[in-house]
Parts: structure tokens; sequence; C-alpha cells
């Protein structure tokens, strides 16, 4: 019984920690200046990256609602490098021409979706 207790509170704390480190390195793209576009959002994607293949049909929708960038992460290294981005997908939500706020995962979409501020 501790063996499961132990193994348990290791899941949780690894889960949590996780977590802070993915919000961590969201707070590090924020306030990015940005040359690109004065409003709109940054969709950081990868052919190869799974969760961005099954999102594809939903960001083409995005792309009739907000201004939108897709920058391929293989294609363009040094781009991804300069906005922090370390993990597709990611979207950065750009106002006045800064990174205003930036997510990795799916919940930039889904942010996007529910009418977040843009």
């Amino acid at each position: 019984m501790k063996e499961i207790l132990f193994i348990l509170g290791v899941v949780m704390i690894s889960l949590l920690a996780g977590r802070a480190i993915k919000r961590l390195i969201e707070k590090r793209m924020e306030g990015k200046e940005v040359r690109e576009m004065e409003n709109g959002v940054i969709y950081f994607y990868s052919p190869s990256c799974s969760v961005c293949r099954a999102i594809n049909g939903e960001v083409e929708k995005l792309k009739h609602m907000v201004n939108l960038i897709e920058v391929n992460v293989e294609e363009n290294k040094e781009l991804a490098k300069e906005y922090g981005v370390l993990g597709v997908p990611a979207f950065l939500i750009v106002e006045k021409g800064r990174v205003k706020k930036a997510f990795l995962g799916t919940k930039g979409l889904d942010y996007i979706k529910r009418g977040g501020e843009l």
C-alpha cells in the first residue's frame, strides 16, 4: 500500500511540475516585440507533430476569424528560437505589436475560439 501511495505521489508531483514548467515557458514568450504583425495570432507548428496535424482543420477555420501567421518550426528554427518557442503547437496572441499571451498546446486554440481578446 505504501508503494502505491508513493507512486501516486510521484505521479502527482510530476504532473504539477510539468504544468508549472509549461506556464513558465509561456510567460517567457509573453511581452516580446513582434515585427511581423500589429494584431493577430502567430501559430507555430511542425508537420511531424501529431497534435498539430489533428488540429489543422480548426486552425484553417481560424484564418477566417483572425489575422493568422503560420510558422513551420522545421523550416524557421531561428524565428521559433527568437520567440522562445520550445514546443508545438504554440499560439502567440499579438496585440499592439507585442506578444500579449502565449500558449503551448491546444489551450491557445480554445482561447481564440472562445473569443479571447485580439
